[in-house]
């Protein structure tokens, strides 16, 4: 096991170096622990996302000659912008926040911090995992803490990450995240009923829900094309995938990431008056 204080050049990228000595000239007070244990266990979650890509191999079929996965991506962003404006436009109608900060015991009940850890964990599982079934093997996996607060989860990549992976590969080691976090939602439905039906208990009912829930807005969320989110990086690669020019890609990019940040305010409250 590995503790250390990460450096601000890790959580602050877009910084310059010269600035981070100006004005970060400690160490941050995020803790982060690794262990090769979480490499190991990233084997498996690898194993179950490369299963689901080859049955999803059926996108690469054509329809009156484009692929298939290529309409999909424009169904699914469409269903997405939907979700998130109806999402908004209800919360308006009832007056409730449709998204907000996410703080156990204060803003949401303290069994959720299950389903916190659970969505941080398996969602880091799930890049490590795919990254090297990839191919790719992670610099290190770990769980960050603010001083002894649980926070979050990372996966630390290799320098040479970026230079080496090929975009068919980032894709999905960008997308799978998300997946896990879905497949966590989705499995977790039946098994909440199972468990309360077994247990009888009203905290075994509240943490499932909790961890459909959590799982659920993390994986959502992430789907936005807002950086760093798994949303944006996966359009970015999406657009070599797409063969577009370099103004093209720009476009494409600028286009969803400001769709992306318009949908989050709505859901935040903010310019709720443009909602009918």
């Amino acid at each position: 096991m590995k503790i250390e204080f990460l450096q601000w050049k890790e959580l602050v990228p877009f910084v310059t170096a010269e600035s981070k000595r100006n004005f970060f000239p400690f160490r941050s007070p995020i803790i982060y622990i690794s262990t090769p244990a979480l490499n190991e266990f990233s084997k498996y979650t690898g194993k179950v996302i490369g299963f689901i890509e080859r049955l999803l191999g059926i996108f690469n079929v054509k329809i009156f000659n484009v692929e298939l996965w290529k309409i999909m991506f424009f169904v699914l962003t469409a269903g997405l912008i939907i979700f998130f404006y109806l999402n908004a436009k209800l919360a308006k109608d009832l007056d409730i926040p449709a998204a907000q900060l996410a703080i156990p015991g204060v803003t949401i009940p303290f069994n959720a911090i299950y389903g916190m850890i659970i969505a941080m964990f398996f969602h880091e599982l799930g890049h490590a995992g795919v990254m090297m079934e990839k191919g790719h093997r992670p610099r290190d996996i770990g769980i960050l803490l603010l001083f002894i607060l649980p926070i979050g989860a990372a996966v630390r990549q290799t320098e040479d990450f970026e230079e080496k992976c090929p975009s068919e590969h980032k894709i999905p080691i960008y997308a799978a995240g998300v997946i896990m976090n879905l497949l966590i939602a989705f499995i977790s439905i039946p098994l909440s009923f199972l468990l309360t039906y077994i247990t009888q208990s009203y905290t075994v009912a509240e943490i499932m829900i909790w961890i459909v829930v959590i799982n659920l807005g993390v994986g959502l969320m992430n789907l936005l094309a807002i950086p760093p989110l798994d949303g944006y990086l996966i359009i970015r690669e999406l657009g070599i995938q797409f063969g577009f020019s370099k103004t093209q890609k720009t476009i494409f990019t600028m286009s969803l990431i400001f769709i992306s940040i318009l949908l989050l305010l709505l859901n935040l409250g903010f310019l709720r008056s443009l909602i009918p």
